[in-house]
């Protein structure tokens, strides 16, 4: 493709660029004139004639001036559907900006020759794509990128090796959406068009995601994905991996995925720019549940305890009033394990506490005076945790009964420890409670009770249904209901507010002006429903002051918008209303304008917005003094500077009766603001209270969560 400019007609057969070159020479020509004219050693009526021919001149060089003013193009020749195109807003001078500004008025018209022409020159007098490129002394363009957009030139022209080339050299200076999404395109188009893809994507896991049994139901993988082409899409269990631009080589990174308590299938979907794809599964084992135990019935040696205990992922240790039992492994993972207590203890009712491989711990109280006359009250809770149960003959007639939940009780928290005991008159072959196994069964025990975790997130009432199997091949079911209930402070307190603001210029077409509602409406839409911020409504003016307060910590403004017959790109600047600070851009750019297109756009607005503000947690490590704390906060790479934080410390409700966990009270004990130090250090100022006070109570081990 040649760099020459092109030439198309402005008056007669003058170009563009030689009425620009010509202008100020013709000015002053006529300028000339005049001053000649009004020489007075003419006769008057050469004097007349050269006044009035040098008034005239200057009239038609005033004219071009005029049309200069909207970017010098003919107003016949650039028109289309009823637009002028090749338009500037201000006096075209020949500068850089006024280049740009008359390309992109071009490229919207789709006259690509002429805008090709002038970008090439506005990147000759000024190189780099910039958010804001100072034009003269404190005068700034917002929004300078005539290399991306002789890049999307190159490829509306069908040239797509020098769209590549151009399009890199944009990101390379400064990343948008906008040369990202043409990239893609002028990447798939050039692949096909030389028939560079023969294979299919791979993904490789890292050496820190291959371990498969987790204690915690997060797992963050990371991975490699590489094609012999480009990458465009990573997708893992549904949720797409955010990817700046397609690339030969994507690091995935700790890439958190929730995990359900026992058994887990991750989906990997790694799809390249020619469409092949790569698909494979991860598996996962959640473990959040401590070891269930069964004791045998009192020996006739009443200082000595035996009996079994279990968990999927090992038993570690059991401690018995303090000293370590015995472990023994028996067949099918089931452990015995005995304990010889001192005489002081024997009779009376003593701690215990087991532990599994990955640290989940159960604990509770035996008491050998209970055996034969109550056989509910072998449960006997001191932690709030898991229970155990005799292996000592009939209990009643049912089989299997909830020690909890109970019918009736109250959740404030999404986790529900469940207990089921077991007294089978047989064998318990399995156990499932809401459908699902109860992974922690110990085989061959007729009486025991086994601990399970089930999840409640939405408010209301829930049955709690538990089915025993017996070897018989009876079955028995029981129910209780519980009820779920959010807490104020789960839905109102300690969320990022938020604000937008903006609005777009009146020069704007209609069609731009909706679209760029349509986009805001839904963005604020599925920020309200992931109920993650707090949104709050555009301040009002204050009529007497006529100064308008911002309460939002994060204010989001409507940067700018573009509209052209082939994609539609906005741009959110995102403020830090205390600082000040711009903490940066937020972009989108689609390159189909229907509502399903501009619904795309939204869902990666709505995921930028998200990943800019992640939610961390962490704890105090040292307090500096009353306003000043230094921390820790997990992903720290990924906060921000300035990032709104809360310091709290928590307390456990449990049951009285059965000792089950029902919420988890929150005590706020401060907000403030994050500075980084070092790697997944931060100091955090914290702001006054109310009555204008620190708090001086807080000390190392509270926690640190960012809103």
């Amino acid at each position: 493709m040649s760099d020459e400019t092109p030439e198309y007609e402005i008056i007669g057969e003058s170009s563009a660029a030689a009425q620009d070159v010509n202008l100020e020479t013709s000015l002053k020509s006529a300028a000339n004139r005049i001053s000649v004219a009004m020489s007075p050693h003419d006769p008057p009526g050469a004097l007349r004639y050269r006044w009035v021919s040098g008034f005239l001149a200057l009239c038609i060089l005033s004219a071009i001036l005029v049309s200069c003013q909207t970017g010098g193009a003919d107003s016949g020749k650039y028109v289309r559907n009823g637009v002028r195109y090749g338009t500037t807003e201000n006096l075209f001078s020949r500068n850089w900006w006024n280049y740009y500004e008359r390309g992109r008025s071009f490229q919207d018209g789709g006259f690509l020759a002429e805008a090709g022409s002038d970008f090439r020159t506005a990147i000759g007098q000024r190189s780099k794509d910039q958010r804001w490129a100072r034009t003269y002394g404190l005068h700034f363009l917002p929004e300078y990128f005539p290399v991306r957009e002789l890049g999307i030139t190159y490829y509306q022209q069908g040239n797509t090796e020098e769209a590549v080339q151009y399009l890199e050299e944009s990101i390379a200076q400064i990343h948008t959406a906008r040369a990202a999404t043409y990239l893609d395109e002028a990447r798939r188009d050039w692949v096909s068009q030389n028939s560079l893809d023969r294979l299919p994507p791979t993904f490789q896991l890292t050496q820190e995601s291959f371990r498969r049994t987790l204690a915690g139901t997060f797992v963050a993988i990371s991975g490699v994905a590489s094609d012999d082409t480009f990458v465009v899409s990573v997708v893992i269990n549904g949720k797409p991996f955010h990817m700046d631009v397609s690339s030969s080589e994507v690091a995935v990174e700790e890439f958190e995925v929730q995990l359900a308590a026992g058994d887990n299938v991750i989906s990997v979907i790694v799809t390249d720019i020619a469409g092949k794809v790569y698909e494979d599964t991860i598996e996962y084992y959640a473990d959040i549940e401590g070891p269930a135990i069964s004791f045998d019935e009192p020996s006739f040696e009443g200082d000595l305890i035996s009996g079994v205990v279990y968990d999927t992922s090992g038993v570690r240790e059991l401690l018995i009033d303090g000293i370590a039992a015995t472990l023994t492994e028996g067949p099918g993972g089931v452990v015995n394990f005995e304990v010889r207590l001192g005489t002081t203890s024997s009779g009376k009712p003593v701690p215990w506490v087991a532990t599994d491989n990955l640290g989940n711990e159960t604990s509770g109280v035996y008491s050998a005076d209970d055996f034969g006359t109550n056989p509910s009250a072998q449960y006997l809770p001191v932690s709030g945790e898991i229970v155990f149960a005799v292996d000592s003959g009939a209990r009643g007639q049912e089989s299997v009964r909830f020690l909890n939940p109970l019918t009736g009780q109250v959740y404030n928290i999404d986790q529900v420890e469940a207990r089921i005991e077991i007294a089978s008159k047989t064998s318990p072959l399995g156990l499932r409670v809401n459908g699902e196994r109860a992974r922690n069964m110990i085989p061959g025990r007729k009486n025991q009770v086994v601990p399970h975790i089930l999840y409640f997130s939405e408010e209301g009432k829930h049955p709690v249904v538990a089915e025993l199997t017996e070897l018989s091949g009876v079955s028995e079911r029981v129910e209780v209901v519980i009820e779920r209930k959010y807490k104020a402070a789960e839905i109102f307190e300690r969320k990022l507010s938020i604000v937008f603001l903006g609005k777009l210029s009146d020069g704007t077409s209609q069609e731009e002006k909706d679209n760029a509602s349509f986009v805001l409406s839904n963005v604020r839409r599925a920020l309200v429903e992931e109920d993650r911020f707090a949104l709050l409504n555009p301040p009002t003016i204050d009529e007497e002051s006529q100064e308008g307060r911002i309460p939002a910590e994060i204010t989001i403004v409507i940067s700018s918008t573009h509209l052209n017959e082939d994609s539609f790109e906005i741009v959110f600047e995102i403020v830090d209303t205390m600082s000040g600070e711009r903490i940066g851009y937020i972009d989108g750019t689609t390159l189909d304008v229907s509502r399903a297109g501009l619904d795309s756009l939204v869902d990666v607005l709505v995921n930028k917005i998200e990943q800019m503000f992640p939610r961390v947690k962490g704890q105090v490590t040292r307090v500096q003094s009353n306003n000043l704390l230094f921390v820790t906060l997990a992903n720290a790479e990924s906060i921000q500077e300035y990032a709104r934080c809360f310091v709290y410390r928590e307390e456990r409700i449990v049951d009285p009766n059965t000792g089950a966990l029902l919420d988890t009270k929150k005590e706020i004990l401060a907000e403030g603001w994050v500075e980084r130090e070092s790697d997944g250090q931060f100091t955090l100022n914290l702001q006054q209270s109310e009555s204008g006070e620190f708090r001086d109570d807080i000390g190392v081990g509270d926690f640190v969560a960012t809103k």
